[in-house]
């Protein structure tokens, strides 16, 4: 329990510290507050006929999107729940990829998860319709290709940050071994010139 209290206070510690963290905490409430009590009226007044829209057809490259693939009838719109299967795997290959390597615990559940939000993905996409497993491959695709440029661009910022400060340091090293050997030397000149003096 003390352990939980201290994770406790070091998180409330960081809250606070956080001017955007402070706002979001006090600010969000006062927010719901009154969009929930004064802007939003949840009366239902006098409503005397419902409008019933027809099933619609929106059609992507020929293939009607409001249509729900099946798996006991095999069709042209299963490219769509297949799609959508292997660019959620290609999405979670890449960022385990540009993320590196972890321990064994966090790597073997990794693993785990780059199989089974795949299959998810692939399921939902065949009871569900279309249009979603068309919003799933789009959004893979596009978390994709963040994932390559964010991560290709910071671990370039990182790197070069990273030289600067091994340069840095290897610099303040230097100075002080210059410093060291100035003061040696002068130490033996003084020794030579007090055994001179006498």
């Amino acid at each position: 329990m003390g352990g939980f209290l201290s994770f406790v206070k070091k998180e409330m510690l960081h809250i606070l510290r956080d001017r955007r963290t402070m706002l979001i905490v006090l600010g969000i409430p006062v927010m719901q507050l009154l969009l929930f009590g004064f802007a939003i009226s949840v009366e239902i007044n006098n409503i005397d006929f419902a409008v019933v829209a027809p099933h619609p057809t929106v059609h992507f490259f020929g293939l009607n999107l409001a249509d729900t693939p099946s798996i006991s009838h095999p069709s042209i719109i299963w490219i769509i729940p297949i799609l959508s299967g292997l660019t959620a795997f290609l999405s979670s290959y890449i960022m385990q990829k540009m993320q590196g390597t972890q321990n064994s615990a966090a790597a073997g559940q990794m693993k785990m998860l780059n199989f089974m939000m795949p299959l998810m993905s692939l399921y939902f996409a065949f009871i569900l319709p279309g249009a979603i497993g068309i919003y799933w491959i789009f959004n893979n695709v596009f978390t994709c290709v963040q994932e390559i440029i964010l991560t290709k661009t910071l671990r370039g910022k990182q790197e070069a940050k990273q030289a600067a400060e091994a340069a840095r340091i290897e610099a303040e090293k230097q100075a002080k071994r210059e410093a060291h050997k100035a003061a040696q030397k002068q130490q033996s000149q003084n020794a030579k010139n007090k055994k001179g003096d006498k």
